[in-house]
């Protein structure tokens, strides 16, 4: 029997169209048990049910310390200086005060003192002493987790919240009236808006936002000068792993942020004083009042009885350091690293160089 074949057909040029689009879709369609990384690191696109039960779960332990510790949110009367009193003062009565004490360097820190007034303005000072507390540790809290995300997985970037929360010294900067824990909050704010610049296409208002923040991060104590620049460090380094944005706009809109924060701060400071450089006496006071910042070289032996509460943190220095030289991690991972070690190299220095 002869055997009857069909002809080759050519297929019509609509047909040819659509098994093209569906190669190449198939093409694009990243294999089932590849996960999807970002550019910088892991980001998980949970619901926003299951976000806002990680925050809940973060907002628990700010609040176990209202209920549960009554003076917590209160300085302690036992404890020397007069820092710590300077500025509830201030909070009650701004514009006396800095008229009163026209050459006091603590009054220049306007990105802590206006928050304070307003709370203390709107609540009273009882209820917004507690108002103002648990918004700069809330603010600080939920940076770290939120900035941490675009690093770590969202439940490594949880327990992290959670260990954050838990140290004891994190605590205590946001349980007295003195600007330590809106300093941390500040510099927790900028890291995460660096990351965020560094992980979305969309990121001039995310980076400008972020030299906003280093400039209130500044105002609230000047000596986070010599911290902030680990904040466009951490952005550059993220960004080379990122979206790849300019880095020249990108250093363009950092500076644009910082300077309108300062013009800002520049004319409510004209507006409440007459006096339009609203860090001048900040500037007189460090480089002339502080009689430790003036020494170099001070014996380890001075001052590390006061600087134990960074000593067990030390001993990871060189275990990071080992862990970047290897070679062996993911970008994510090199970059928290890298972060950690300027972090404590520079405070190091500071302690060294007698700059508390």
């Amino acid at each position: 029997t002869r055997r009857h074949e069909t002809p080759n057909r050519p297929a019509p040029a609509s047909a040819k169209c659509g098994m093209l689009s569906l190669r190449r879709h198939r093409r694009m369609q990243p294999p089932l048990s590849t996960p999807v990384l970002s550019p910088v690191g892991t980001l998980d696109r949970r619901p926003i049910a299951s976000y806002a039960a990680r925050l809940g779960i973060l907002a628990l332990l700010p609040m176990m310390l209202v209920v549960y510790n009554d003076y917590w949110a209160f300085s302690s009367a036992q404890v020397a200086g007069i820092d710590k009193w300077l500025y509830p003062g201030y909070f009650l009565h701004l514009k006396a005060q800095l008229l009163a004490f026209p050459h006091g360097y603590y009054g220049d820190r306007l990105s802590d003192l206006l928050p304070g007034w307003l709370c203390y303005r709107l609540f009273g000072p009882f209820l917004g002493n507690y108002v103002f507390k648990l918004t700069v540790i809330y603010t600080a809290l939920f940076s770290t987790y939120a900035g941490l995300r675009y690093l770590l997985t969202e439940r490594a970037a949880l327990i992290a919240g959670l260990v954050v929360c838990a140290q004891p010294y994190f605590l205590i900067a946001f349980g007295w009236d003195y600007v330590d824990g809106i300093g941390i909050a500040y510099y927790s704010l900028s890291m995460f808006f660096a990351l965020r610049a560094a992980r979305s296409k969309p990121y001039r208002l995310s980076l400008f936002t972020c030299g906003v923040c280093c400039n209130l991060l500044i105002t609230s104590q000047f000596l986070w000068l010599n911290l902030v620049w680990i904040v466009p460090l951490g952005y550059f380094l993220a960004n080379r792993s990122g979206c790849r944005h300019s880095p020249w706009k990108s250093l363009a809109l950092l500076i644009a942020g910082f300077l309108t924060a300062f013009c800002a701060f520049c004319a409510i400071y004209y507006g409440l004083t007459g006096n339009w450089f609203y860090l001048s006496n900040t500037l007189r006071h460090t480089l002339n009042g502080f009689g430790a910042a003036q020494q170099i070289n001070i014996p380890i032996s001075k001052w590390i009885y006061y600087s134990t509460w960074m000593v067990h943190y030390n001993g990871f220095i060189l275990l990071a350091a080992w862990l970047v030289l290897r070679g062996r991690l993911q970008a994510s991972e090199r970059l928290c690293l890298v972060l950690f070690i300027d972090r404590k190299s520079t405070r190091l220095n500071s302690s060294h160089l007698g700059i508390s």
